[in-house]
């Protein structure tokens, strides 16, 4: 049980550390996680408005 609740500690101290924080800050580097996510974004995006138009 209480290597269950190390994990989560650690899994909750990395994810506000270099995710949730980054996010906040304009001038931050964008964290790898996030980068993915938005490169599917942007893609995703742009094949709508090939379909729809702008």
């Amino acid at each position: 049980m209480n290597d269950r609740v190390d994990l989560f500690v650690a899994v909750k101290q990395l994810f506000e550390t270099y995710v949730y924080a980054q996010t906040l800050s304009s001038t931050a580097q964008t964290p790898f996680v996030i980068d993915p996510l938005q490169a599917l974004h942007a893609k995703a995006h742009s094949e709508c408005r090939e379909i729809f138009g702008s």
